[in-house]
């Protein structure tokens, strides 16, 4: 058996590059971030002309355009940043996560296992006593019964070999 993919040596080139997607995807979010607050920025010190002026309704909609650019970018930016973090400190550091879960947990667990096996034990062989001379009791009854449908799927059995024998004579 190939053990490419057990291979310590293998997790740790695997992880190191996981961790490192998770990096350069946390910085590019963060550049997105900072361009939208930038956008933002540039959108909210633009002036527009009073109401009345007649390029008012194209510096307006050119304002809000920016803003809302900048929001997406922002928006969007922190999703990735989100998304990247997930990747970096997430899946990177799964092994160390798992570790650290199963050591919280199991002397909770070993704890309840032992306050259960005297109940376990005592229920067990509660029912063992009480159901033996039931079953006991109920093999006498069957057992008779069980014999009469022996002999008859024997009797089967035996008539079918006899008519297999005389077909290939």
């Amino acid at each position: 058996m190939n053990n490419q993919y057990l291979n310590e040596e293998k997790f740790q080139q695997t992880n190191k590059k996981v961790k490192k997607v998770g990096t350069i995807i946390m910085i590019g979010a963060l550049a997105l971030i900072v361009i939208g607050i930038i956008v933002i920025i540039m959108a909210a010190n633009k002036t527009v002309p009073p109401m009345g002026d007649s390029n008012w309704f194209d510096a307006s909609r050119e304002k809000s355009h920016q803003k809302f650019i900048g929001t997406t970018l922002l928006m969007f930016g922190i999703f990735v940043e989100f998304v990247g973090c997930m990747i970096r400190f997430g899946i990177g550091n799964r092994r160390e996560i798992m570790a650290y879960q199963m050591q919280s947990v199991m002397p909770v667990a070993k704890e309840g296992m032992k306050e259960m096996v005297p109940t376990v034990v005592e229920t067990s062989s509660t029912v063992i006593k009480e159901m033996t001379p039931t079953y006991k009791e109920m093999a006498k009854t069957m057992a008779p019964v069980y014999g009469e449908i022996a002999k008859e799927v024997g009797k089967g059995i035996a008539e079918g070999m006899n008519e297999a024998n005389k077909e290939e004579k």
